[in-house]
């Protein structure tokens, strides 16, 4: 028997809230890529505003689905949103540094080049995947901070 008592629990505004956190610390990270480039204080803000938009979309299309799919099996805690944040972020990432793994078609490269890519790749995913489970982290505090 399983101690369902003890689970953590959400609720729709928690949520939400914990989605706009989301977008906000997606677009904080677009605001850094943006301006560590030497742009300017309005791409800043361009950068902040599409990164929170897109941030949340790809939360909520592609994350939200298989959050379900864990809270409904009783897999909410704050562990389980670290790594799904951390896979999530870095199968996009290492798929769109790889042309979509090697599926697609890439700029001709010898096999040791190749491999350097590949290399980078992964290495540059798995900071990424860092970056996804922190935002995870803080949208699982505010969904599931415990109740007054």
């Amino acid at each position: 028997m399983s101690d369902q008592a003890n689970w953590p629990e959400a609720d729709l505004p928690r949520s939400g809230w914990a989605l706009a956190a989301g977008g906000a610390m997606g677009g904080a990270v677009a605001v850094l890529l943006a301006l560590g480039g030497g742009a300017d204080a309005i791409a800043g803000v361009m950068a902040f505003a599409l990164g929170t938009l897109a941030t949340m979309a790809a939360i909520t299309i592609g994350a939200l689905p298989l959050w379900i799919i864990l809270h409904y099996r009783g897999a909410r805690r704050l562990r389980h949103a670290a790594i799904l944040g951390a896979v999530i972020a870095f199968v996009l990432a290492l798929s769109a540094q790889t042309h979509g793994f090697g599926l697609v078609a890439a700029p001709p490269v010898d096999a040791a080049t190749q491999v350097y890519r590949w290399v980078s790749a992964a290495a540059t995913s798995l900071m990424l995947a860092a970056v996804g489970a922190a935002i995870a982290v803080v949208m699982w505090a505010i969904a599931y901070r415990a109740r007054d």
